[in-house]
């Protein structure tokens, strides 16, 4: 962050080491990052950035992903985004807007149509290439479908899970296949 002051950066790493191999040993990690965070904040290295820290999915392996916490942290992936303070003085109506559609579905094509915005922001002046998602700074229905968000079906958290007999014909299919 220190690194090329007044330049534009993008970082980006993977702690799949971690959480990948063994589900207990992701939290090896949290003083590192609770110290990287810090160390941001008490050296001022926000005030012209947008930080936004992400996950791809929740546990892959276990018990944990069977249960209902588990399949719902597989389908909706850790995000957040830290904005300077001046930002939300100056954009009030913006922030209120991303805060209330933290309740609604949203996908990455949601948080690339932010990002996009925020290259022109406040206006958003950008070509339209593809008409999936929108930017967190516009009000989201609160009607909207994994569908109107491109989330595919079976990653959908509105999924229902019914039980099936394992004779049932949907069953006896799948092992045929």
């Amino acid at each position: 962050m220190k690194s090329y002051p007044g330049k534009r950066k993008f970082g980006f790493t993977f702690f799949s080491d971690l959480c990948h191999r063994e589900p207990g040993l992701v939290h090896a990690a949290d003083s590192g990052i609770t110290a990287f965070f810090e160390s941001l904040q008490r050296e001022n290295l926000l005030n012209d950035t947008l930080f936004i820290t992400m996950s791809d999915h929740g546990a892959r392996f276990e018990e944990v992903r069977q249960s209902p916490q588990g399949k719902l942290e597989q389908r909706l992936p850790f995000l957040s985004l830290t904005f300077p303070s001046w930002f939300k003085r100056s954009y009030p109506d913006q922030i209120a807007a991303l805060v209330k559609n933290t309740r609604i579905i949203s996908s990455p094509f949601d948080l690339h149509k932010t990002i996009k915005h925020l290259l022109a922001f406040p206006k958003k002046h950008f070509i339209e290439t593809n008409t999936t998602g929108k930017s967190f700074f516009e009000p989201y229905s609160i009607s909207r479908t994994c569908s109107d968000t491109g989330i595919p079906e079976y990653y959908c958290p509105c999924l229902k899970w019914h039980p099936i007999s394992i004779s049932h014909p949907h069953a006896t299919e799948a092992v045929r296949v």
